[in-house]
């Protein structure tokens, strides 16, 4: 039987991220029944390495290191190193890492649906993370046409003292053109936002929507409202990690380039929970899909719901949104497709609790949007 071997997980626990990255490792584990003896221990994110790290005889590492200088103790090691954050940029180690791009493309896309066309940044640390995050959204609104309207980047490279720092994070909302849609770099941001923005009375969602990255269920659910977070989908950054740890351990070569993990979600609560339309008659239609879409509606039970002729209607949307609102209640569909297909519900159920009147329509549909089948969709977003 061959021998187990011995590996060194250098992330953090503190934060639902490094917690889902260690989910997502044991998944491999158990799914691959890969004979590993995993070492590691509770860490914050900040925290030096291990003690004992010198004196570790193992046969791979995996980190979610804090600084190149960790990347380049770790790798005098001489073991198979992983990393998974993004100080591994453009350093010789093998990274997997959330696909930035995507991230902010899914984030202006959330905005711009609820009729939000001012967009902002807001990040509390000048890390290369958080700056790789910022070019990443400028990117992704110069493809969509979308201006960023503020930013707000304090010099700082830790957050600093919040009660400090909040007078200027009120002034930086005060300044802003409202209605706004802010992303924030992570949920830690995100919640200190909502609470300047508390502070100086500025209405949330209606003035502000508030957009957090990390989907921390804790940090989420303490704001005051709660705060909508993307998913980075960390369980499989953690789960690909491994996967390629196993190879370079088996011979393979490390590879150039990044593995570029795609973004789970995003988790909608009452931070963003708005429709920033002004025309009131697509207002109310967009209020009555986003509630009956996935009841099996037609477009005649729009028209039915609102006060204006169909052509309008149908005219007022493109106008509006850039899109008929048979593309609103398909939009809709398929994005609450995508969340239950995350779990382990077939498919055929799938198509009938969001609206499709046969698994068949369904299919066609998702691939049409998707460019992919339901099922397929499914398999790349597990493995």
């Amino acid at each position: 039987m061959p021998q187990r071997k011995n590996i060194l997980l250098v992330i953090e626990t503190s934060k639902s991220f490094g917690r889902n990255l260690l989910h997502g490792i044991g998944r491999f584990i158990r799914e691959t029944s890969a004979r590993w003896a995993v070492y590691t221990e509770e860490r914050g994110k900040r925290e030096n390495l291990p003690t004992w790290m010198k004196e570790f005889h193992g046969d791979g590492i995996i980190s979610h290191s804090n600084s190149p200088a960790m990347i380049e103790a770790l790798g005098e090691l001489g073991l198979p190193l992983v990393e998974t954050d993004m100080c591994g940029m453009d350093r010789p180690v093998p990274l997997v890492y959330s696909n930035e791009k995507a991230l902010c493309e899914m984030a202006v896309t959330h905005f711009t649906s609820r009729g939000i066309q001012k967009i902002a940044w807001c990040q509390l640390v000048n890390r290369e993370w958080a700056n790789f995050r910022h070019d990443a959204l400028l990117e992704a609104l110069n493809d969509a046409g979308v201006e960023l309207v503020g930013a707000y980047r304090p010099s700082r490279q830790n957050p600093g003292d919040w009660l400090s720092q909040r007078s200027a994070m009120c002034e930086w909302i005060e300044s802003l053109p409202k209605p706004v849609g802010v992303l924030c770099a992570n949920d830690l941001c995100g919640s200190r936002l909502l609470d300047a923005a508390r502070q100086i009375s500025v209405a949330i969602p209606e003035r502000i929507a508030v957009l957090g990255v990390d989907n921390d269920p804790v940090l989420c659910n303490l704001t005051t409202p709660p705060l909508s977070s993307i998913d980075q989908n960390a369980e499989l950054i953690g789960y690909r990690s491994a996967a390629l740890l196993e190879n370079m351990m088996a011979g393979s070569a490390a590879p150039k380039t990044p593995d570029w993990v795609d973004p789970l979600s995003i988790v909608t609560r009452q931070s963003t929970d708005i429709i920033a339309i002004e025309n009131p008659d697509v207002a109310q239609a967009v209020k009555f899909i986003r509630a009956n879409a996935c009841r099996n509606i037609t477009v005649s039970d729009v028209v039915d719901a609102s006060t204006v002729s169909r052509s309008l209607l149908e005219k007022l949307f493109r106008e509006t949104l850039g899109r008929s609102p048979k593309a609103e209640i398909m939009r809709i569909r398929i994005e609450r497709a995508c969340q239950l297909l995350r779990g382990s519900m077939p498919v055929t159920v799938i198509a009938m609790r969001c609206g499709f009147s046969s698994s068949q329509y369904f299919a066609n549909v998702f691939q049409r949007e998707m460019g992919v089948s339901p099922s397929l969709w499914r398999k790349q977003k597990a493995t």
